[in-house]
């Protein structure tokens, strides 16, 4: 079983990504093998090797990966005045979360998984557009960075919940994170 029939090096590496994302999802990351990766690509473990070292340098690439798309996605909400920068931040960051096929959760849970702050970048980026609302007088905080993270939560929350539908998720999210800042 050393590579399936009219597979190639180009395609097997996606597979591996996908299947590893797949699983960490279902299984949790500590359960997880790579004998597991394997036989949900068609391969034995020891061809996996080819690819990653180890499961750590799997999980690493494929945290590195959602992480900059999430980082492109929210590359839209750049510049311009506070509030409409807020209200961009929170649109790009809940479309992204809604359509990253679980990247946010695959995000959340590797990281905790390999010990890493893949969420510290993300929420100096939303303090810095909060810190910008204080100075124009247009939000008011009593902590800039406990509001960063309940604003967070609170994306994750609506982006999440399968009971609201999605073309309002983003509105709703807006409506909520715009009366917590208090503009």
């Amino acid at each position: 079983m050393g590579r399936t029939k009219g597979s190639s090096g180009e395609t097997t590496k996606p597979r591996i990504q996908t299947a590893a994302a797949r699983l960490f999802a279902e299984a949790g990351y500590d359960a997880v093998t790579m004998r597991g990766i394997g036989a949900a690509v068609g391969l034995r473990a020891g061809a996996l090797y080819r690819y990653f070292p180890d499961k750590e340098s799997l999980a690493a690439e494929l945290l590195k990966d959602a992480v900059e798309a999430r980082d492109r996605a929210l590359g839209t909400a750049a510049g311009g005045e506070p509030l409409p920068r807020l209200e961009g931040f929170v649109d790009a960051y809940t479309r992204w979360h809604m359509g990253s096929g679980g990247g946010a959760s695959l995000i959340a849970l590797v990281s905790d998984a390999l010990g890493t702050d893949s969420r510290a970048a993300l929420e100096t980026r939303l303090e810095e557009i909060l810190a910008a609302g204080e100075q124009a007088g247009a939000v008011k905080l009593p902590d800039r960075r406990v509001a960063a993270r309940a604003i967070l939560a609170l994306l994750d929350e609506v982006a999440g919940d399968a009971r609201l539908p999605e073309d309002r998720r983003a509105r709703i999210a807006w409506r909520f994170v715009s009366r917590l800042v208090g503009a």
